[in-house]
C-alpha cells in the first residue's frame, strides 16, 4: 500500500516538472498588450478562448464594456500535473499543501485613458465580493467598444485565493467522530476564501497566448479576404 502510494506520489512529481518545463513555466513581459481598433472583436474572442483552453469558466463576458472575467479555478498542485496554471514548482508545493483558486479578469482599456499601472485599469480581483464577481462586475466603463471601436490597452489579471477551513473539532477516539462548527454569518459556513496574492507569471503567459492566437485569427481572416470568402 505505501509503496503505491509513494509510485503516485513520484509519478505527480514527474509530471508536474514535465509539464513545468513543456508549458513555458516563468514569462517575461507585461501582461498587458495594444489591441487595434479593427481588431478588438477577434481579440477578445481569442481571449475567451484561451481562457477556455486553461479551463476556467467564465463568468462576465462583457464586449461593450471590455471586461472577461472567471470564477474560481481550483488546483490540487502535483496532485492534478494535467493543471497548467503554475509557473513556478514552488507553486505547485504551495497548491499541494494548501486549498488554492485562481480568479482571471481580462480588460480592455482605451489606450487614452489607460494608466500606466496594470492593476489600475484590471481592477483588484482580491477586493471583490464573493460571489463569483470580480470588481469590474461593478466597475462601469465609460466606452461602449462595439459601438465606438478604438485602440485599447489589455490587461490580464490573475488572483490567487486560499480556502480556509475552521470550526473543525477532531475526536480523539475515531476520526468518522469528528464534528464542526459553523458561523452564520459568514456566506459559505465552514469555510472562507482569502486573496492572498496576484499571479504576474499566469497572467503573462495568458497575455502572450491571448497575443498568439489573435495573431492567428487576423492571418486566417487576412487569406479569407484575400481569397474573396
Amino acid at each position: 500500500m505505501l509503496r503505491s502510494v509513494l509510485n503516485i506520489v513520484i509519478a505527480c512529481l514527474l509530471a508536474s516538472v514535465v509539464t513545468c518545463m513543456l508549458g513555458g513555466c516563468s514569462s517575461s513581459g507585461r501582461p498587458e498588450f495594444r489591441v487595434a481598433s479593427d481588431d478588438y472583436a477577434l481579440t477578445f474572442e481569442a481571449a475567451r478562448d484561451v481562457l477556455a483552453d486553461y479551463r476556467f469558466t467564465l463568468s462576465r463576458v462583457d464586449a461593450r464594456s471590455g471586461v472577461i472575467t472567471t470564477t474560481a479555478k481550483t488546483t490540487g498542485g502535483l496532485f492534478t500535473p494535467w493543471d497548467t496554471e503554475q509557473s513556478k514548482f514552488s507553486q505547485e508545493w504551495e497548491d499541494t499543501l494548501n486549498k488554492q483558486q485562481r480568479r482571471v479578469e481580462i480588460t480592455f482599456t482605451p489606450a487614452a485613458t489607460a494608466s500606466a499601472d496594470p492593476a489600475a485599469d484590471a481592477g483588484v480581483i482580491a477586493d471583490a465580493r464573493r460571489n463569483e464577481i470580480a470588481i469590474s462586475g461593478v466597475r462601469p466603463l465609460a466606452a461602449d467598444l462595439i459601438e465606438s471601436p478604438q485602440e485599447t490597452v489589455a490587461r490580464v489579471v490573475v488572483v490567487v485565493e486560499r480556502i480556509h477551513t475552521y470550526g473543525v473539532r477532531p475526536n480523539t477516539r475515531s476520526v468518522y467522530l469528528t464534528t464542526g462548527t459553523t458561523d452564520p454569518t459568514l456566506p459559505f459556513p465552514g469555510s472562507f476564501e482569502e486573496a492572498i496574492s496576484d499571479d504576474p507569471p499566469l497572467a503573462e503567459r495568458l497575455a502572450r497566448k491571448i497575443e498568439q492566437r489573435a495573431a492567428e485569427m487576423m492571418r486566417k481572416r487576412a487569406v479569407a479576404a484575400a481569397e474573396g470568402k
